[in-house]
């Protein structure tokens, strides 16, 4: 039974979604009217719509919400998902086996804690709990460790995703297309052993 929904009153993004059951005082008791065994099987949980992955985006302190439309945009954008007439989320084949991939590699980058924890860090910046130096080369070195394990697997997101859109095509040399070099633009002052590059994003 439901003694007061609280938040559930003011914030439209999470719903109660158990069952209710009578209002019974301690010590009271009842008669059933029926008993009955019902079968049934388990089945997947609903799609997510919109105001589902927002509620759980705030959950693992991801975003803000000056950001969130942003992040759901880039996801559909790149069509990792596609949405439903209803306005809920489907996984599209691209997003299934870059999950697959990764997951594979055992990153679980598919789970919210790695940008999960960049982000309380950065919010504990704000806060004057850290300081930006002491935080800054943990969170790079984090990334960096990814990403250089996931170009050493880079086999297991072929797979992946050859599950989906079949195995890659063997192209000649002749005709492979040219790997264009972004133009290096100086070199990082703050790291001061790499370039900082130049590129233009796809959108112009």
């Amino acid at each position: 039974m439901i003694i007061a929904r609280n938040y559930l009153d003011v914030y439209p993004y999470d719903r109660w979604s158990d069952k209710t059951i009578p209002v019974f005082q301690q010590g009271q008791t009842f008669q059933p009217t029926s008993l009955e065994m019902v079968e049934g099987e388990t089945s997947p949980p609903s799609p997510l719509q919109e105001a589902d992955l927002i509620a759980l985006m705030e959950k693992h302190g991801i975003g803000t919400d000056a950001t969130h439309a942003e992040h759901i945009e880039t996801i559909k954008h790149r069509e990792y998902v596609g949405c439903t007439h209803e306005g809920s989320f489907l996984p599209a084949q691209l997003g299934l086996g870059l999950v697959n991939g990764y997951d594979a590699m055992g990153f679980q980058m598919s789970k919210p804690h790695l940008r999960a924890e960049l982000e309380a860090d950065l919010k504990r910046i704000c806060n004057g709990q850290k300081r930006k130096e002491d935080v800054l080369p943990v969170q790079i070195e984090k990334y960096r460790d990814v990403f250089v394990n996931a170009c050493e697997q880079a086999h297991l997101l072929d797979e992946a995703l050859g599950e989906f859109f079949g195995e890659p095509a063997d192209v000649p040399q002749e005709e492979a297309t040219p790997v264009m070099e972004d133009p290096v633009v100086r070199r990082c002052p703050l790291c001061t052993d790499t370039d900082m590059l130049l590129r233009v994003s796809k959108d112009e």
